[in-house]
This record gives C-alpha cells, sequence and structure tokens, in this order.
C-alpha cells in the first residue's frame, strides 16, 4: 500500500472520529418532568402549585392540569403539589440523562365536618370564611389562633404612616379586625372589627391568657382572653402626630414588663409597659448605628432579664441588647442589611436575626455578644419563629409562597414547606405539632404539620385584611 493511499484512509479515519464525536456531544443531557393533576374524575385542576423541592423551581398548571418543567439535570428530585383546600401531594422522579418523565397526580379535597371547641359558648362568625374547612388534625389539636388583620387606613394616615418605613401596611379596602381562629375548622369563633382607619399590627400573649394588641394610633390594648376577649384597659403611648409608629412588641423580665418597639425617623426608641399596672414607665433611647444612620427597630424578642432589638436600614444592620433589670442599653451587635425577624434558643445562648436585603441570618452568641456565624440563603429571609425545643426555625421567605425550615444543630437548612401567597408572620404551638404562617399577599393562614413535615392545608381569605401578626393560645 503506497503512502498516499495510507494518508487518505488515516484522514478518512480521523474525520469519521470527528463525526462520531460531534454527533455524541449532540445528544441531549438536561432533562424534563410533565404531567397533568387532577381530580378522582379526572378533571385537570387549574392553578396548582407545583415545586421541585430544594431546587426553586415553581410552576402552576394551567386549564387542563397540565405542567412542565424543562432543562433538569439527571437526578433525584421532589415534587411538591400544592393547592388551598386539597390535600398536598409529593412525588419523588428520577431522571436519566436527557430523558423527559411524564407523571399523573391525583388531589383531593380537605372536608370534613366542623367541630365545636370544648368550653367555647361562642357563636361561630364564618363571615367571608370557609365554615366546612378543616385540615387532617386530631379533634385533641385544636388551637384558638388570634391573628391581627389590617384592612386599609384613610390616604392622610396611610402616608403618614409609609413617612416612617413600617413594612407590611397593606393597601385594600377591608375591615380592621382581631380575628379568633379555630385551627381545626379554619372559622372564625370571634371577629372584633377595630376602630375605623386605626389598625392592629402586632400581637404579644402573656402566660396564654393575656393579649396585647398594638395598634397604628399609639395604643396598647390589653384583653383577657378567658373572659370572653373582654379588654381590660387600652393603653395610650404617644401621639402619632410625633411620628412613632410601633413596630414589634414582646413581654419580658418575667412577663412582668412590655416592650415596645417604636420606630421614628430622628429617634427611634423602646416603651416599657407595667404589665402589673397596665401602665407606661419607662423610654429607653436606641442609639445610633455604627455609620451614624437612624435604624428602625422592626423587631423584638425578650429572654430571662435581656430584651433584643433589631435596628434595621437598607444598607446596614445591628441588634441592640437592653438589660431589661434595669431597662438600659448593654451592648449593640452589627450584622448586614435590613435586620427583620429575630428568634432565641430556649437556653438564651443563641440569637438568629434575619438579615431581609443581604439575604442572609447571622447568628449572634449572647454570651460573647459577637456574631458566631453566618448563613447565606438564596432569598430574602423576613420573620422567623422556632420551635419550643428549640430544635428548628421557621423562616418566611419573602417574594415567595414558602417558608424555609433551619436545623439548629448543625444551623443548615433542611427543607421547604409551601404556604399562600407572600408569608408575614408565623407561630407555632405550644406543643410544637403545628406551625400557622399568616400570609399577606392571599389574607389567609397556613398549617403547617411539624411532626410530618407537611402543609396540611389553609383557610379561605379573611374577612379581614392583611395578617401582620399572629399568635396562638
Amino acid at each position: 500500500m503506497s503512502k498516499k493511499t495510507i494518508k487518505i484512509f488515516t484522514l478518512i479515519f480521523c474525520l469519521t472520529l470527528c463525526l462520531q464525536f460531534i454527533v455524541l456531544s449532540q445528544e441531549p443531557v438536561s432533562g424534563a418532568i410533565h404531567g397533568i393533576v387532577q381530580d378522582k374524575m379526572m378533571k385537570g385542576i387549574e392553578e396548582v402549585q407545583v415545586t421541585i423541592m430544594g431546587e426553586n423551581k415553581t410552576c402552576y398548571t394551567d386549564e387542563t392540569g397540565f405542567f412542565d418543567f424543562n432543562d433538569l439535570e439527571p437526578g433525584n428530585y421532589t415534587l411538591c403539589f400544592f393547592m388551598h383546600y386539597y390535600q398536598t401531594v409529593q412525588k419523588n422522579i428520577t431522571l436519566q440523562k436527557g430523558q423527559a418523565r411524564g407523571v399523573i397526580i391525583e388531589m383531593h379535597p380537605i372536608i370534613t365536618d366542623m367541630p365545636a371547641i370544648k368550653g367555647t359558648t361562642k357563636k361561630v362568625t364564618p363571615v367571608g370564611l370557609n365554615p366546612d374547612l378543616s385540615n387532617p388534625m386530631e379533634s385533641a389539636d385544636v388551637y384558638l389562633l388570634y391573628v391581627a388583620c389590617a384592612g386599609s387606613l384613610s390616604e392622610e394616615e396611610f402616608y403618614n404612616s409609609n413617612d416612617i418605613t413600617f413594612p407590611y401596611l397593606p393597601v385594600s379596602k377591608k375591615k380592621n379586625v382581631l380575628m379568633v381562629i379555630n385551627s381545626l375548622s379554619g372559622s372564625a369563633v370571634d371577629i372584633i372589627e377595630w376602630h375605623d382607619n386605626v389598625m392592629p399590627l402586632r400581637l404579644a400573649i402573656k402566660d396564654r391568657k393575656i393579649l396585647y394588641i398594638a395598634d397604628s394610633a399609639n395604643n396598647i390594648t390589653v384583653m383577657d382572653t378567658e373572659r370572653n376577649n373582654s379588654v381590660i384597659t387600652v393603653i395610650p403611648l404617644e401621639k402619632k402626630r410625633n411620628g412613632y409608629l410601633i413596630e414589634d412588641i414582646a413581654t419580658g423580665n418575667e412577663g412582668k414588663n412590655l416592650y415596645c418597639g417604636c420606630s421614628n425617623l430622628k429617634k427611634p426608641v423602646v416603651k416599657v409597659i407595667d404589665t402589673t399596672r397596665n401602665i407606661y414607665v419607662k423610654t429607653i433611647s436606641l442609639p445610633a448605628l455604627k455609620d451614624n444612620s437612624i435604624g428602625q427597630p422592626l423587631s423584638i424578642v425578650t429572654h430571662g432579664q435581656m430584651a433584643y432589638v433589631s435596628l434595621a436600614t437598607s444598607e446596614n444592620g445591628e441588634v441592640v441588647f437592653i438589660n431589661t433589670a434595669v431597662n438600659t442599653v448593654e451592648a449593640t451587635v452589627p450584622v448586614e442589611k435590613n435586620p427583620q425577624g429575630l428568634v432565641i434558643t430556649p437556653d438564651g445562648k443563641k440569637l438568629y436575626v434575619a438579615n431581609m436585603y443581604s439575604k442572609s441570618i447571622s447568628i449572634i452568641d449572647t454570651f460573647k455578644k459577637e456574631v458566631s456565624d453566618t448563613l447565606n440563603l438564596d432569598f430574602k429571609p423576613a420573620r422567623l419563629t422556632i420551635t419550643p425545643d428549640g430544635s428548628k426555625i421557621l423562616v418566611a421567605r419573602m417574594g415567595s409562597n414558602s417558608v424555609s425550615i433551619i436545623d439548629t444543630d448543625t444551623d443548615s437548612l433542611v427543607t421547604t414547606r409551601l404556604t399562600g401567597r407572600e408569608p408575614g408572620c408565623i407561630a407555632i404551638s405550644g406543643d410544637g405539632k403545628f406551625a400557622f404562617v399568616g400570609n399577606s399577599g392571599s389574607d389567609d393562614i397556613t398549617i403547617i404539620d411539624m411532626a410530618k413535615n407537611i402543609t396540611t392545608s389553609s383557610t379561605r381569605p379573611f374577612y379581614g385584611g392583611t395578617p401582620l401578626s399572629i399568635v396562638v393560645k
């Protein structure tokens, strides 16, 4: 065989290899998951929220119940199907390289009889609610939820309030009410309409009996939940024209005081109420931040003889330590941008701070008075709550339809649970079994079974407006 022939064969062989490489390189790598969500009559369900857990991917079914995810890498996926008033469904799917998988999901509505609450003589007031909605709790697991629902302000009040950047003021035409919800039925057992153009904003409860309601007129209403929700007294804190607005409240100093974080463009403060006499006793001035900017006290928590206040600006943030035995500022700890929610572990050793604009959570060692760790996130954290045993923290994800759960042993995210639109406030039952999430975008409450780690149901939209605060009795 001549050298020329050998060169030709060699060239043909190399070209063949190149063509094979090009063909192989064009084989699809990414995969897809699509399917239909339907009821038991095989009718497609529209607007079901379909989420790939841990992947930050969400879509909604169309009018035929169809959904579709594309450009998925090979691997194992868990899909969660959520719809108000339907049982939540999860589906595990394994994708091979370049594979497209199709699934059919059947969802069932949640409908049971509405039980009576033991020891309650009040009639159920199902105004604008669903009287037959319930979730699959056992009959023993019945809780009373107190929810501050803010509807609307007058135009003048609304713009005055916006001057001091209260972050959750709603723009709607619903009523300003305090609602008492039966957690099992999802219905109201009491609806207390608030004053015209005054919104209930924040709630705190003492001994699961005495309820404190801070409103947009800077009043603290004291209510006895065991005596027909009767008003004990109303404590005025400050005239609205002076520029203060109560951002958050918390009982402290062994329940002897109520601490009220009040925002102001020039001089934010914490006002202290003696809860034994129900009178105002002291104002604690809050310091400027290290960069001399003025932060607003968006959240406050207490433990033992300490109170912790988050001071927030759009570019910075600090946490103020207040010694409640003498009601003075003891220290400040720098955190990150726009700290919102605070929670503290039951032993008082670790304080978690949700830095909304930095997409992070600062973990403060309260003994050393310094940040010991920072958990970086891919979403904006807002409000926080912690289980009674301190093992888990729930984080409201701003701009989403979900909350994330943090394991406090590892200080890492472990799962995400679906909620209604724009979760803004969270509370956990005293036994730690259920979490209740107030959704400011859909005006309802989502219920999460903490033991089973599933979202069980949601109430219908409230007669009142946006849920801004919630406590469990």
